[in-house]
């Protein structure tokens, strides 16, 4: 009997073997319990020691709309949720995706691995070498995203429901990921994932409406779309046809649907008559959209 793999859980993997790609990147070769294949990237991980032979914990991190899946291994010390101390090195300036300065603090984990920090979040001034006691938000590709606040972010707000916030500028966290900064009308502040957006015209200085999003343990702000509205039905147009990966060992037909507002939409074609498409489009009912992705039923 297959075991169901589900994003935000964790599952067990072996380490069966090493490989290296053709443009020259090393990978562990990991097999679930379904005794399918996965790839870990080995220069994330060069400090958690990992065997051939040895058997991980690994947690699914993401499935992509083709299938794909992506693991982040369990790390040897820290645990996303949990509170560790770590050492402040310094501060430093780097410039953010608008071009601007701005001060973010540098800290080390167990490894000595450099953490950043934005400073804005140091409710006092730090000594090289004090200690800080932080709450470890994620851990993403063998990198610890950390914060000195334990504050709900969007406590007293409801799932699904709408709000109101200014953009107030973009920010970038740990030196590559590029974010909306949001203000609500009481000053508090929240943040989107740019890329997930780039197509919905967003800068600062805008109003945009978001609902709060619950998805597992976590919660996200998703700006309402453009175009689509969930609940309501669009004529949707056939660019091309394909397979998507489903996991663990088939692959399905799909009708790739046109999207001018991000990733381009797949559509099962088992599910589809062929009587609903008429001049190579389709009418589908938007039944969600996440990180900008739309859904169809």
């Amino acid at each position: 009997m297959k075991i169901k793999i589900e994003e935000g859980k964790t599952y067990l993997f072996k380490i069966s073997g090493s490989v290296v790609s053709p443009d020259g990147q090393d990978y562990f070769i990991l097999i679930d319990l379904n005794n399918v294949k996965h790839l870990l990237g080995k220069k994330y991980y060069s400090k958690y020691k990992f065997e051939i032979g040895q058997t991980i914990n690994c947690r699914i991190d993401k499935i992509n709309c083709n299938g794909k899946i992506y693991l982040e291994p369990e790390h040897p010390y820290y645990k996303q949720g949990n509170k560790y101390e770590f050492f402040f090195q310094k501060t430093k300036k780097i410039l953010n995706s608008a071009g601007e300065k701005e001060k973010i603090a540098l800290l080390t984990d167990v490894f000595n691995n450099k953490i950043e920090m934005p400073f804005e979040d140091q409710h006092h001034e730090l000594k090289p070498g004090e200690k800080l006691k932080c709450k470890v938000k994620k851990i993403k590709k063998g990198i610890i995203f950390i914060s000195v606040t334990d504050k709900d972010d969007y406590s007293g707000l409801k799932i699904n429901e709408r709000y109101s916030y200014k953009i107030s500028h973009t920010k970038t966290y740990a030196g590559k990921y590029d974010y909306f900064v949001l203000i609500d009308p009481n000053g508090r502040k929240y943040k989107i994932r740019k890329k997930f957006y780039d197509k919905y015209n967003l800068e600062p200085g805008k109003t945009v409406v978001c609902r709060l999003i619950k998805d597992g343990k976590r919660k996200y702000l998703e700006p309402m779309h453009p175009v689509f509205i969930i609940g309501e039905e669009y004529d949707f147009e056939i660019i091309r046809e394909g397979y998507r990966n489903v996991y663990p060992d088939e692959k399905k037909a799909v009708y790739i649907l046109k999207n001018n507002y991000g990733k381009e939409i797949l559509l099962n074609k088992e599910d589809i008559s062929p009587a609903k498409i008429k001049q190579r489009k389709i009418k589908c009912k938007v039944s969600d959209i996440r990180k900008g992705q739309v859904y169809l039923d």
